[in-house]
């Protein structure tokens, strides 16, 4: 009779050792970690102005590791961008946080971390938020001289021509200009670093195109101005 109990008993012990051994909570591990945020600036995604603690982000824990099958807990960073869960079992786990993207749109960002013994450490989570605008201003005046044939015809304000701006270095602009009737053109709402300002000419006997680029750095709020003004050849 003892036998037939045993053997009766023997799956649901089996079973209950099997759920024991699952992630979740129950056990006696704590998983801790921190989570950094990366600004970048709005008008040009590559351009990070500064990492700082994430604090007050929302947290979620997730049990096991197939980020479909969420069940788990979430809480929200402290002061410091810290998060600690406790009363976990040994296990994996996975840990997300959110970042914004410039259509303001939520993208997950997430470690996988394994726990075990009294206290674990995941691996940092880096999100991502835009800053909207900075407060500067770039402005610069175009003249245009006119040649036609390989004879200079006229010359006055540049009107209409585009101008870019990109970050020192960069392969690419990120942003461009019409130039209004008066010459002048200005890029608002940029942030403090080092910038290449370019404007297309052309050769007069030719007709080949080039850059005229002259270089500026931004340091504050101010109004930013080229000492010495553009000029660009366009044939006609």
């Amino acid at each position: 009779m003892k036998i037939y109990c045993y053997l009766f008993l023997l799956p649901i012990l089996c079973l209950l050792t099997s759920c024991n051994k699952d992630e979740g909570f129950g056990g006696s591990s704590s998983l801790e970690g921190y989570v950094y945020k990366l600004r970048y600036w709005e008008k040009d995604p590559s351009v990070i102005v500064d990492t700082v603690p994430a604090i007050d982000v929302r947290v979620r824990l997730t049990f096991g590791n197939n980020l479909k099958d969420y069940q788990g807990d979430d809480l929200r960073t402290d002061g410091n961008g810290l998060y600690r869960f406790d009363f976990l079992r040994s296990g994996d786990y996975i840990v997300s946080a959110y970042s914004e993207d410039i259509t303001g749109q939520e993208v997950r960002n997430y470690v996988v971390s394994k726990v075990s013994g009294s206290l674990s450490m995941a691996d940092t989570i880096f999100i991502t938020t835009p800053v909207k605008r900075g407060i500067a201003t770039i402005r610069g005046y175009v003249e245009a001289h006119y040649y036609d044939k390989g004879r200079k015809v006229a010359e006055g304000p540049a009107m209409g021509e585009r101008v870019y701006l990109q970050r020192k270095g960069a392969l690419t602009a990120f942003d461009d200009v019409r130039i209004g009737d008066q010459g002048v053109f200005e890029f608002t709402n940029i942030i403090p670093g080092e910038y290449e300002v370019w404007v297309v000419t052309e050769d007069p006997n030719t007709e080949m195109m080039s850059a005229v680029k002259k270089e500026i750095k931004v340091e504050d709020g101010e109004l930013y101005e080229f000492e010495e003004d553009f000029v660009i050849i366009i044939t006609v």
